[in-house]
């Protein structure tokens, strides 16, 4: 139940419309594992991120702007953010 509800979130933070369609879910199967990945939780959360900001603007060919709108911060974060992670 866990994961319909984080993949709907996802599907809605990433929509710029009202209806959600099937094309805005991913189309690859969710990683389910029982097992928590190696490492300190920081190294964890920060790749998650890098791997959205990364996910994001693929999405929106890299237009800033729209990435920034699609993960929910600012314009400067974003910008922080891609510089923190090398993705500038």
């Amino acid at each position: 139940m866990r994961e319909l509800e984080n993949t709907i979130e996802r599907a809605v933070v990433l929509t710029d419309g009202d209806v959600l369609e099937p094309g805005n879910f991913s189309s690859r199967a969710p990683r389910t594992t029982h097992h928590a990945p190696a490492g300190k939780l920081s190294d964890i959360v920060e790749a998650a991120e890098r791997d959205a900001i990364a996910a994001a603007l693929g999405e929106v060919d890299g237009n800033r702007r729209a990435a920034a709108k699609r993960l929910g911060v600012s314009l400067r974060t974003l910008f922080y953010k891609m510089s923190r992670y090398g993705l500038d």
